[in-house]
């Protein structure tokens, strides 16, 4: 929604760059980013490049970023600021942002990185997906808390994500609505309490709900 965002403040389109990136992990645990397309032709010289992604281990951002600076110091341009606005990020990410930030100035001393959060900056879970509220790291107002644990119940603030796999949810939304009905129907065997029960059937009807119109047959002739 960035470009419709854009053109609603300042009454014109953004200039698009494109990056198509997928993160994948090694054996050892860590994580890489494949940088499949990369098009900077709509870049210009000293840049603010504004980008709306989800940070969980910071390995597909950073890559990008990377690439970035590649075609600005190829086309012999300046970096001016980037400006990062996730719904979801990480404190993992977060910190690895920092570092990136840190050897940009030192190739433009007046660059700047700015990341806004959506309600909190996540704890990452081990899995290096998951971002869920009640994480032990996650930092978060009191009040988005408060209300977190009230709606989900503070069992399922641990347990859940806060945005799941972004990438499907986005471009393969039948299969991120069948993964969280299958995840949670097997968190009903785990939690304890009843209104963690009520929170799970909850989402897994509505859940089928949305899967049931999404794998109906379009018709086209209307």
């Amino acid at each position: 929604m960035l470009d419709e965002a854009f053109k609603e403040v300042f009454g014109r389109s953004l200039q698009r760059c494109l990056i198509s990136a997928k993160r994948y992990q090694l054996k050892n645990g860590s994580w890489r980013a494949l940088i499949n397309y990369e098009n900077f032709e709509a870049l210009p010289d000293n840049a603010i490049v504004l980008i709306g992604d989800t940070i969980a281990t910071g390995s597909t951002i950073v890559n990008s970023l990377k690439k970035l600076r590649d075609a600005v110091i190829s086309k012999g341009y300046t970096l001016d600021k980037v400006i990062i606005l996730t719904i979801s990020g990480a404190v993992d990410g977060s910190r690895r942002l920092k570092e990136i930030e840190n050897e940009f100035k030192e190739i433009w001393g007046n660059f700047e990185l700015y990341v806004f959060n959506c309600c909190a900056i996540f704890g990452l879970a081990p899995n290096g997906t998951d971002m869920p509220y009640g994480h032990p790291e996650t930092i978060a107002p009191p009040h988005v808390m408060e209300y977190v644990n009230k709606v989900l119940t503070r069992e399922l603030a641990e347990k859940l994500c806060s945005i799941f796999d972004w990438g499907d949810r986005t471009k393969h939304p039948i299969k991120h609505l069948r993964e969280l009905i299958e995840l949670c129907e097997k968190l009903k065997n785990e939690v304890n309490n009843e209104r963690s029960l009520k929170v799970l059937d909850y989402i897994i009807n509505n859940a089928k709900r949305e899967l049931e119109k999404r794998i109906e047959k379009l018709n086209l002739k209307k």
